[in-house]
């Protein structure tokens, strides 16, 4: 398991691109995705790499977190080989997960299977398969 990258809930993902860039970050790619109903972005510089989340309007969950926490931090996402196979792990060592979204392919990353889920103590974390 390795961090992948920090993901932002944003309101208007293209005035956050135009923020990012200030801080010399390039854009990767940036996408519509049905199933995660949602425009995302990745974002990288040297050091680190960004996903900016904009729910679309009928995605009542993200929404609800951006209403509650305006343009926010609210994922750290873990590159993992499999998910499945990482949560029975993570459960074995006592770690209680929530499941917020289940295993399902991610436009923005070559869909590869992303889930979501929360940790008490870390909050909402993303799982990604790193394909291998």
């Amino acid at each position: 398991m390795k961090f992948h990258h920090y993901g932002l809930i944003v309101s208007d993902i293209d005035t956050s691109i135009d923020r990012f860039k200030s801080f010399n970050y390039e854009m990767v790619i940036k996408d519509k995705d049905e199933l995660q109903q949602a425009e995302l972005s990745i974002l990288e510089n040297k050091h680190s790499r960004i996903e900016l989340v904009c729910p679309f309007a009928d995605n009542e969950s993200l929404n609800k977190l951006l209403r509650n926490k305006s343009d926010n931090g609210y994922h750290l996402c873990f590159e993992v080989q499999d998910i499945d196979l990482t949560c029975k792990e993570l459960k074995k060592n006592k770690i209680v997960l929530y499941e917020f979204s289940k295993p399902k392919p991610a436009k923005i990353f070559q869909q590869r299977r992303v889930a979501f889920y929360y940790i008490n103590g870390m909050g909402l974390i993303e799982f990604l398969e790193s394909g291998i």
